[in-house]
């Protein structure tokens, strides 16, 4: 029982806190992949959707149409990345909160169990 036990808190602590810590790690990848933060940071101020019309040669009311078409455009494309943007950093930062949760609820587990057996033990006695 004894050695079971050791073997139980050797595995806990060494493999079983690097797979969480990997665990932890691949969560944050997922969100930083999944809401494609490097490539929006990149693109911000490109127009939404590559929606841009080309400008004419010509009249300056058309040019100037253009550029107001193409101002609009980058405008709304800054406005939908920066929403992005605000969610994806508030999901990476609660992803960072649960992972710091998980470690140390991970590295408390072990003392938790034996305090709440001996918990119910003593409400057994009583």
């Amino acid at each position: 029982m004894l050695s079971f036990l050791l073997g139980y808190l050797g595995w806990h602590y060494s493999t079983g806190f690097a797979e969480i810590k990997n665990f932890n790690w691949l969560l944050l990848r997922r969100v930083w992949d999944g809401f494609s933060l490097k490539s929006i940071l990149r693109t911000f101020f490109s127009p939404w959707k590559r929606m841009a019309e080309e400008y004419k040669r010509g009249r300056p009311e058309e040019w100037f149409g253009t550029l107001i078409v193409n101002s609009l455009m980058r405008l709304v494309g800054m406005a939908v990345r920066s929403l992005i943007i605000i969610i994806g950093f508030l999901i990476f930062f609660l992803g960072i909160i649960f992972s710091v949760c998980l470690l140390i609820a991970w590295a408390l587990w072990p003392i938790m169990i034996l305090i709440l057996f001996f918990m119910g033990v003593k409400l057994l006695i009583l």
